[in-house]
């Protein structure tokens, strides 16, 4: 009898460690940190090849089986216009965008992000990340206006590293998440990068298109959640 009992719990808590395990890259940052390696190699293999239509296609295959529908750990930053210490501070739908100062944006990103951040405060927060010092990325974070929380991450001085090789080694900079309230990551992507020569009004109009196309994402999944709990409740 004792035989099988000690069976019986070896088999339990190996079923638990894989169901641990398994509910573990239900979070981005276990997921990406498990699969990066092979990526990385690709991705690495295609830029020496200057292969870029691969490189995007190794991008977007990796973000669509390790992001997508995952959820963003939480993880703190440095205030520099925030009143958010951490990710999970913020209880409304988030468009992240990872910047540094030697990743600049393209002309027009930074005036629509700040309308759209003003159009949209009270349904989604505009974070915009630098991976900096804050002597180096304050200029650019100056940029923004007061609807966007402007933060950043000194890599040199941040003892997670865990976050940091996460969402800047493993997929680079500059990203744009944006996740729902419960922190779902829906989409992944690279910003719009318009050519230098593009008429700064005509710049900003893409990014407004580009940038808002994800947000009306977010919000139309709240409000479809929001009908079918209401529903759901009429029902009962």
């Amino acid at each position: 009898m004792l035989k099988y009992l000690g069976i019986i719990l070896i088999f339990c808590q190996y079923s638990f460690s894989q169901e641990d395990k398994s509910r573990a890259f239900d979070f981005v940052f276990e997921s990406v940190l498990e699969h990066h390696r092979t990526f990385d190699y690709k991705i690495h293999k295609a830029y020496i090849n200057q292969d870029y239509a691969k490189v995007d296609a190794l991008f977007e295959d990796f973000i669509e089986d390790n992001l997508h529908n995952k959820i963003m750990n939480d993880f703190y930053w440095n205030k520099f216009r925030s009143r958010y210490k951490s990710l999970y501070d913020i209880d409304l739908p988030v468009y992240l965008l990872t910047r540094s100062s030697w990743s600049l944006p393209s002309v027009g990103e930074v005036p629509a992000v700040n309308k759209l951040a003003k159009k949209y405060k009270n349904q989604i927060k505009f974070v915009v990340l630098f991976w900096d010092s804050r002597q180096k990325m304050k200029s650019q974070g100056r940029k923004y206006s007061r609807h966007v929380e402007v933060v950043y991450i000194d890599e040199l001085k941040n003892k997670d590293s865990y976050t940091i090789k996460a969402l800047k080694h493993v997929l680079g900079v500059p990203v744009a998440f944006i996740m729902d309230e419960k922190k779902h990551v829906l989409e992944v992507n690279r910003p719009e990068a318009t050519p230098f020569d593009t008429k700064e009004d005509e710049a900003e109009l893409t990014h407004l298109k580009h940038i808002e196309k994800q947000v009306h994402h977010v919000l139309n999944k709240r409000q479809n959640l929001i009908s079918e709990k209401s529903a759901e409740n009429n029902r009962q």
